[in-house]
Formats: structure tokens, C-alpha cells, sequence
């Protein structure tokens, strides 16, 4: 008796008047009917596969070690404006018509993230590409790369998955526009905002000017002439009381626009007011 490794132990007795290799023959044969259904079921897996990846909404293609494109999805097609031919060797890598980086230069499909990929055998996570298709619209994508290995490690190929994110750029670079904008108009209302305070403070100061002016020389008239009438010093009376006043009016609003800067320019005039003799010096150091 002949031992036969076979998936039911089944042997081969040399004492049978049929040939060796008919009963081998016989065996083998039996061995390859029983396997079909396995083999059934992977075709069916491969065949459910494919489906799958042709209903996702990303763009999926498989090349070679050599780079030749050897299978797609039609989100491919989509992407790329134009369908290539498997296997094709005159296109490689990619099935676009031109690739440039996010700044705008110009990739050869050699120089591609496939290539590399396909090279050193390390894969490529959540790269950003602009494809130019052969209408020539341009759309960025979003690329992950995978290297594809046999049993025994040896690199065999890459599957590149990738995604469209135009309207997702366009979106970021919208609202970065808005941003730059808003800041600008913020800065914009402040010098406004500036400018007009200085319009104020210096009509005030020109309006206070005046009306000290006005007091210096009323009260350097008393003073020499030591007889001020009664209309005369009413006048200045009226003028002090509307300086006074108005002096009150800046500071409350130099406190609340300006800070400090109004509390500087009220001492400052105090600090004038006190060169003065007399009830109006008193009066402005009251202030």
C-alpha cells in the first residue's frame, strides 16, 4: 500500500489492476472538484470587494512596484476628468493630467507621493495635492498612501486613497479672509478712533486758551487799575463760572476716552492757574 497525502487519506494499492497514474490522476482530479467551492467563495469576497470600493466616495486606485496604475473606482475617474487604461506603462503614479504642491509648483507624476511611497516602501498620511485635470480645472485632495506587500514582505505595489477638499480650502481661506478684514477695520476705527480725539482735544484746548486768555487779561486789568467796576467783574465772573464748566466737562470725558492723559492736563492746568493771585487763582485751584 501507497500512502497519498489527500484531503480524505484516500491511498493507492498496488495490488489494483488499474495504472498508478490513473489512480494519481483520479485522486488529484477528485482533490481539485472539492476545492472549487472554496475557491467559489473567495471569488465572491473579491467580486463584493470591488463593489465596495466602487461605491465609496473616495477615490481609490492600486499601482504596481513599477508604478503602472493597475485598478480605479470611478470616484477616480471623477477626481482625475479623465479615465486611463490599466496597465497602461506611458501613465504612472497618477491619472492626472498635471500634479502641483498647495503653494502651486509643479510636480512630475515621478516625483509624486506614489513614487516616493513606491520607493522607500513608508507610507503617506493626510498630504494635500493639487490635481489639474484636462479640462484644466485645478481641485485639491487630500492623499493617504498605503505600500502593498506579499507574504513574504517583498513591496508589490501602493494604494492610494484620496479625497476632494476644494470647498473645505475655499471655506478656510474665506474665512481667513473675513478674519484679516475684521482686524483691519478694528484697526482701522481705532486711528479713527485716535485721530478724533486729538480733532477734540485740540478745539478744546484752543476754546480754553482763548477763555484763560481772556481771565488773564481782566484779572491783570483789576490788578492795576484797583478799582474794577461792578459790570466788568460780573463779566469775569460769568467767564470763570463757563471756564470752570467746561474745564469739569473735559476732565469727565478725558477720564472715561483718555485715562490719565486728561488727569495730566488738568493738573497742568491748575498748575498754571496757581501762578495767579487773587479770587481767580483761588477759583481755578478749585477745580
Amino acid at each position: 500500500m501507497l500512502l497519498i497525502s489527500s484531503p480524505d487519506m484516500r491511498t493507492i494499492d498496488r495490488a489494483s489492476p488499474l495504472p498508478f497514474y490513473y489512480q494519481l490522476k483520479q485522486i488529484l482530479m477528485n482533490d481539485i472538484t472539492e476545492l472549487q467551492p472554496a475557491d467559489e467563495v473567495l471569488r465572491q469576497i473579491e467580486e463584493r470587494f470591488r463593489r465596495l470600493v466602487e461605491l465609496m466616495p473616495v477615490a481609490v486606485y492600486v499601482c504596481d512596484a513599477s508604478g503602472i496604475i493597475q485598478s480605479y473606482n470611478r470616484r477616480c475617474v471623477e477626481l482625475w476628468g479623465q479615465e486611463p487604461t490599466p496597465g497602461d506603462s506611458a501613465q504612472r503614479y497618477c491619472g492626472s493630467l498635471q500634479l502641483y504642491s498647495p503653494d502651486g509648483q509643479w510636480v512630475p507624476h515621478a516625483e509624486s507621493a506614489m513614487a516616493e511611497v513606491l520607493r522607500t516602501g513608508i507610507e503617506a498620511r493626510d498630504l494635500e495635492v493639487m490635481i489639474e485635470r484636462l479640462d484644466g480645472s485645478r481641485i485639491t485632495v487630500l492623499v493617504n498612501i498605503v505600500p502593498l506587500r506579499n507574504a513574504r514582505g517583498g513591496l508589490t505595489g501602493a494604494m492610494n486613497c484620496f479625497q476632494d477638499i476644494t470647498e473645505r480650502k475655499q471655506a478656510q481661506k474665506n474665512l481667513q479672509h473675513s478674519y484679516d478684514q475684521w482686524r483691519a477695520l478694528a484697526g482701522r476705527l481705532e486711528i479713527v478712533r485716535e485721530e478724533e480725539r486729538k480733532r477734540v482735544a485740540r478745539e478744546i484746548h484752543d476754546q480754553l486758551g482763548q477763555a484763560l486768555t481772556a481771565i488773564k487779561i481782566d484779572v491783570s486789568s483789576l490788578i492795576h487799575e484797583r478799582a474794577p467796576d461792578q459790570e466788568q467783574s460780573a463779566s469775569l465772573l460769568r467767564l470763570i463760572d463757563e471756564t470752570i464748566r467746561s474745564v469739569r466737562l473735559v476732565g469727565d470725558a478725558g477720564d472715561a476716552d483718555s485715562g490719565p492723559a486728561a488727569s495730566s492736563g488738568r493738573i497742568q492746568c491748575q498748575a498754571h492757574g496757581d501762578t495767579d493771585d487773587g479770587e481767580a487763582g483761588r477759583t481755578r485751584r478749585g477745580l
